[in-house]
């Protein structure tokens, strides 16, 4: 019996020494990965935003980024944010609590997502979603040394594309990027085309009476079973307030409209957020 314990107890340090070696080993990728898209990254101008900025937009934009008290504000060309949330692979899939960190460059659009699920607190899967000069990667370890997706090419770009739009959200100073065109749809509704690096993204943004953005809609690239295909992708809010000096969207989730039902596969909430260096 004790030769058996013991045995056990040397299979649960070696275990544990290699998911703490395979978390290490991942987070200096992510970290390399940060790195890599802020190497350029000009010096902050120190200049403020003006309601001259906004003079262009559609009015319903204009009003929603008076209301979120971006007038004033330092121009910025580099957001790190925090979240935490649960998410699933799946319909039938098994909510899984994360954290993540997100790290977002806006002159040159680009971002780092790091996310890690714990079980009994253990970091037993990590991810890492970016994006940068119009290429997108999508990576997922297990353990975290076996890898179980690594997604890359024109369909992964185009998601990852999408996504940038969206996130816009917690930095809507890159709403006045010449890279996104604005049109009015109705009294609550805009449309932004966002191009970058040759890829197009076409979006409807939703605005409440209250000046809270409440959906972004759009047609993404989705994998099944089956194939690589572009379904409907919605994130509705159900959660507003004060972050780093901005009225900003602080919790909602994100599904895909699956024809035959709806799949909510993430819910979102912002805990923390940092503009500039």
């Amino acid at each position: 019996m004790k030769v058996i314990l013991k045995l056990i107890l040397v299979i649960l340090v070696l275990l544990s020494v290699l998911i703490w070696y395979g978390n290490y080993r991942f987070q200096k990728m992510s970290e390399a990965k940060v790195k890599e898209i802020y190497a350029d990254l000009p010096s902050e101008s120190g200049e403020v935003i003006t309601s001259a900025d906004l003079a262009a937009l559609p009015p319903l934009m204009k009003k929603y980024l008076v209301d979120t008290g971006l007038v004033g504000q330092q121009h910025i060309n580099k957001v790190q944010l925090k979240q935490q949330g649960r998410i699933r692979m799946s319909p039938e899939g098994r909510w899984l609590s994360f954290t993540a960190e997100q790290f977002y460059r806006l002159d040159k659009p680009a971002f780092v997502w790091n996310t890690t699920v714990r079980v009994l607190g253990i970091p037993v899967i990590r991810g890492v979603d970016v994006y940068q000069e119009g290429k997108g990667q999508m990576l997922i370890k297990v353990m975290p040394f076996f890898t179980v997706v690594n997604a890359q090419g024109e369909e992964v770009n185009s998601g990852a594309h999408s996504r940038y739009l969206n996130e816009i959200m917690w930095f809507p100073q890159m709403y006045l990027s010449p890279q996104i065109k604005f049109s009015s749809v109705d009294e609550n509704l805009v449309r932004a085309r966002f191009e970058d690096q040759g890829i197009v993204t076409v979006a409807d943004i939703e605005i409440n009476q209250d000046s809270r953005l409440v959906n972004f809609t759009c047609d993404r690239w989705y994998a099944d079973d089956q194939a690589d295909v572009t379904r409907k992708w919605s994130t509705p809010i159900n959660e507003w307030g004060r972050l780093a000096g901005l009225e900003l969207p602080l919790a909602g989730h994100a599904e895909w409209d699956l024809g035959d039902r709806t799949f909510k596969y993430i819910e979102i909430k912002l805990t923390d957020i940092k503009y500039g260096d």
